[in-house]
């Protein structure tokens, strides 16, 4: 994923807001390897509004520990899985079976450009700890017989997964392939959705605790907004989100958003260079190889930060001409992206983008 600079984060703790709220900000890095962060207003002014507050981002952790003993890549359910042999079936738990669900759909629509599948390929290309010989090393690219012979593990839609009286199962797809003696069978990356899952089911414990105005974010790339009631770091309602250029590392366009998500994927944050040539962790899956087209970074807005993940990593792959087709007939999704060109496209009604100019004179 890439990155977004949320302006709310930068001073938040002595925030007051124009109707006397103030704010608050947790943080932690204890969840999937990055930042966690629970924003929140409220007037403060009793030991109890401290104290709940308290208690919502206990709870706030307590989803994330749960999302990441399920889906995280070590330590956990779907570490189980990719530890299966090819055929076998285990029981998993609601938050395994929903991002299996959301995968499964997500991928049929994008037609495989957003594939959980692709982790031997992500784990060969050296984006994720592997154990092979053969993973590639510095100074070099992985050997084309390897990605041809990974490619057959890959088909996302070979994963079997079922409900039965509210218990879910998942059983791992029959393919498998012997390379220098070792077998390998399929295994899932949730990388890509994770984190956006996580921080929705965040939100939702905020919003039923009673709070309005406030976000939470997992990671540089995945947020998810209530209202803003601060004229200092948004318009109105409106928070400011502020999006990186991909090369220049300066803020390139801010939108103004509220209720909604916010996803970010691109090729500059998790990379390679060899011979002149940058080659992402985003993988695709029927190439075997790094995406390899016009897009550098994609943002998504919509309702829900899992699929706004998903989409903007599949969009990546996708490339710019079949991502335009693809926001036609997904009015629901609101996308921003820059291309190899330089060109900040906007698409579906984002609303209000700001251009870094704009941003300066203010």
């Amino acid at each position: 994923m890439a990155t977004i600079i949320f302006a709310v984060t930068l001073a938040f703790g002595a925030l007051s807001s124009c109707s006397g709220n103030k704010g608050k900000q947790y943080t932690t890095t204890a969840y999937f390897g990055t930042q966690t962060v629970m924003a929140i207003f409220d007037d403060f002014i009793r030991n109890e509004d401290t104290e709940k507050a308290e208690k919502v981002w206990q709870e706030v952790k307590a989803v994330f520990a749960s999302v990441e003993s399920s889906v995280g890549r070590e330590n956990s359910l779907l570490a189980d899985f990719n530890a299966l042999e090819a055929g076998e079936t285990m029981e998993i738990d609601v938050h395994f079976y929903n991002l299996l669900k959301l995968s499964a759909k997500i991928y049929d629509q994008t037609d495989g450009a957003f594939n959980p599948a692709v982790a031997p390929l992500v784990g060969l290309w050296g984006f994720l700890p592997s154990d092979m010989p053969f993973v590639r090393k510095d100074g070099e690219l992985p050997a084309q017989e390897y990605i041809d012979k990974f490619l057959p593990l890959t088909d996302f839609s070979e994963i079997r997964f079922t409900e039965a009286e509210g218990t879910y199962y998942v059983t791992k797809p029959l393919a498998s392939v012997t390379i220098e003696g070792k077998t390998y069978t399929a295994e899932l990356d949730f990388s890509g959705i994770g984190k956006g899952y996580a921080a929705g089911l965040a939100a939702e414990v905020m919003k039923e605790a009673g709070y309005v105005y406030g976000y939470v974010s997992a990671g540089s790339s995945s947020l998810v907004l209530l209202k803003n009631n601060s004229d200092d770091y948004g318009s109105g309602e409106n928070w400011y989100v502020d999006l990186v250029h991909p090369t220049r590392q300066d803020i390139y366009a801010r939108l103004e958003k509220n209720s909604v998500s916010v996803s970010t994927s691109g090729d500059y944050e998790n990379n390679f260079l060899y011979e002149g040539k940058t080659y992402s962790h985003i993988i695709d899956g029927k190439s075997g190889k790094p995406f390899d087209n016009d897009m550098r970074c994609v943002t998504v807005v919509c309702d829900d930060p899992a699929s706004g993940d998903a989409y903007s990593t599949a969009f990546c792959v996708m490339g710019e001409e079949k991502t335009l087709e693809f926001l036609k007939n997904h009015p629901e999704l609101e996308a921003i992206f820059v291309t190899g060109k330089d060109v900040l496209q906007v698409y579906n009604g984002v609303g209000a983008v700001i251009t870094a100019s704009d941003i300066t004179e203010k």
